[in-house]
């Protein structure tokens, strides 16, 4: 089995196939590119007649590339899999080798068992997604110092096990949080150290048999949004593996299957790899983990997330996102909350907010998110029928260009901390979460700081919906 990593900006050379028997391997480097993600240059000569590189020509030529190839490296070898044509570079004119360039959308660490034109499925992947750790609250280590009779510490002792799991049914899937470490022993002529990285990873898998990598993230972005509008933060993918009985394999004197942890890498999640790993600051605003949403409020919120999308995604694309204008997450924010107004229905004193055309009004989308939330807001608001319009007059002024010019930035400031409060609210709401004594406090110390803010600018809203300051 292969025992080799790839990261980004690595690249690696070996010889190529495309499976066909007869077929002549040919030399191709894989790199892993910080903009473009997988490439494979596969180098072949355009006049050559000996018939050594009559089939890359046609792949070229014809840009149709075989989907599923296999690269055979030093190192090990790696299987590529839903691959397409870039493009090639035919020099004119002296004896000089011509490049192709294709890319497959999954690497493979990993030579599979089996046929070899048979696509990719996949019985478990493993992702880890940042956060993961503190979301879930799990840790494959635990410490226990040892005191002497003079109360120093003279021993530590330290236990890893990977068994602390988290479950819950997710539609057809299958989905876990597991607590995963490693270790690496590092020495010199100074030092010794043994390094243990204690990780958390999300896990899919489908009851029905594999899958293909593109189901299996389906189902683990659904996590990864949830996730989002907890912290309020963007999260990316860092990294994935998988296990499956075709990369297995079996040693001498024993009858049960090896299934280790192969690397996989996927050009869907390669952008999120490449970015900034949020730090700690940015992750202590936790709103619920997974202990106050339990399995059953992630099993409600997969059942409800297609129907809900149309509020789940606007949100989850601004939160947090880095250098993001406020007036853009009010847009984004808003077009949720229209959704979710329509969603939620009916409710009690509404009627006041109702227009008269087919269309909801804004205001009245938002009235009824606050409204199910049942939020207890502070005095500067004048209820829930004067923000929802003061939250609905902002969007629009700034949505429409008829409004004139854009609202104040004081207004601004105040309406976009309201609504990413409101809307990571209402994921708990889609996920039937109760919002407990803890979510409640996170609730009114959140609103205490807006109010705080309101308090220095002199602002205020009447009970008609307008803002208005002090002078």
């Amino acid at each position: 089995m292969s025992d080799f990593q790839l990261e980004i900006g690595d690249s690696i050379s070996g010889l190529l196939t495309d499976g066909v028997e007869g077929a002549p391997w040919v030399g191709a480097t894989l790199k892993v590119d910080r903009r473009r993600g997988l490439l494979v240059e596969v180098p072949y000569l355009q006049g050559a007649d000996d018939g050594q590189f009559e089939h890359v020509r046609h792949w070229f030529e014809s840009r149709k590339a075989p989907t599923i190839m296999e690269l055979l490296t030093p190192k090990g070898a790696v299987g590529l899999f839903g691959i397409v044509w870039v493009g090639y570079r035919a020099p004119f004119g002296g004896w000089k080798a011509s490049v192709g360039k294709l890319q497959p959308s999954v690497a493979v660490l990993e030579s599979r068992n089996g046929r070899f034109e048979d696509p990719l499925v996949i019985d478990e992947v493993y992702s880890w997604i940042d956060g993961l750790h503190g979301w879930s609250g799990l840790s494959a280590v635990s410490i226990e110092p040892s005191v002497d009779e003079r109360n120093i510490a003279n021993e530590l002792t330290l236990t890893v096990k990977s068994e602390l799991v988290l479950e819950w049914v997710q539609g057809n899937a299958n989905m876990r949080i597991q607590s995963i470490w490693s270790e690496v022993s590092e020495s010199d002529g100074y030092q010794r150290k043994v390094l243990i990285a204690d990780d958390v990873s999300l896990i899919s898998s489908f009851p029905s048999g594999p899958r293909g990598f593109e189901d299996h993230y389906r189902e683990q972005q659904k996590v990864r949004h949830f996730m989002t509008f907890m912290y309020g933060q963007q999260l990316f993918f860092r990294r994935h593996a998988l296990r499956d009985e075709r990369y297995s394999f079996m040693l001498d004197g024993r009858e049960d299957l090896i299934k280790p942890r192969i690397q996989l890498i996927s050009c869907r999640t390669f952008a999120d790899s490449v970015r900034d790993v949020p730090s700690r600051d940015k992750l202590n605003d936790l709103l619920a983990n997974f202990h106050a949403v339990g399995a059953d409020g992630m099993e409600a919120w997969c059942v409800e997330y297609e129907k809900w999308e149309r509020f789940i995604l606007p949100s989850v694309n601004v939160l947090g996102r880095d250098g993001v204008f406020a007036e853009d997450v009010i847009l984004s924010t808003s077009m949720s909350m229209e959704a979710a107004g329509e969603l939620i229905g009916e409710c009690d004193g509404e009627e006041c907010l109702k227009g008269r055309g087919r269309n909801l009004p804004v205001a009245l989308c938002i009235y009824r998110c606050l409204h199910v939330l049942e939020l207890e807001l502070p005095g500067e608001f004048s209820g829930m029928v004067a923000l929802s319009r003061a939250i609905a007059n902002t969007y629009n002024a700034i949505k429409h260009s008829s409004r004139g010019s854009f609202p104040d930035g004081r207004e601004v400031r105040i309406v976009c901390d309201l609504n990413k409060l409101i809307v990571r609210l209402l994921a708990l709401h889609v996920a039937k979460v109760d919002l407990n004594a803890v979510i409640r406090s996170y609730v009114s110390l959140a609103l205490d700081n807006i109010v705080a803010k309101m308090s220095w600018w002199s602002m205020s809203v009447d009970e008609d919906g307008k803002w208005r300051y002090e002078v």
